[in-house]
């Protein structure tokens, strides 16, 4: 059975309708651009990563919570 639209699926990260994501999958993503970045020793650039993690963890600390990309491009603007 298919979920109606704008309902994730079962295990589903992302509604597609709305362009929500949940926050965990936010947050890791954040944190493995940083550990790419320091790959190639980008100290500056993974620690603003790292931040953003932590600012995302701040305003939801609910991972299982739901976020637009709106808000997380707030959330990047409020970090420069």
């Amino acid at each position: 059975m298919h979920p109606n639209v704008g309902e994730p699926a079962e295990g589903c990260f992302i509604r597609i309708k709305d362009m929500n994501i949940r926050v965990r999958i936010a947050v890791m993503s954040h944190l493995s651009d940083a550990q790419a970045m320091l790959d190639f020793n980008l100290k500056k650039e993974a620690t603003n990563e790292i931040n953003l993690a932590k600012a995302i963890l701040l305003a939801h600390p609910n991972t299982d919570d739901w976020t637009t990309e709106k808000e997380l491009n707030e959330i990047t603007s409020k970090l420069k």
